[in-house]
């Protein structure tokens, strides 16, 4: 199975939640937003949120500064 995060293709051998893939994956899980099909899905959800072919996310990393 195929997901995208920011057009980068990962390959997951089965699905899962996308809090388990993003801990799996070492990709960020704090100071970041999710958002699937332009909605930003809550951190609340990530736990239940179950992965399927080609779901395709965007993450957005909080920059402070000025």
């Amino acid at each position: 199975m195929t997901i995208t995060i920011n057009d980068k293709p990962y390959e997951l051998q089965s699905s899962g939640s996308l809090a388990s893939f993003l801990t799996d994956a070492g990709l960020p899980t704090e100071g970041v937003a999710i958002a699937l099909a332009d909605c930003v899905i809550p951190r609340e959800e990530w736990s239940r949120l179950q992965l399927a072919e080609g779901m395709q996310f965007i993450m957005i990393h909080a920059v402070s500064g000025g």
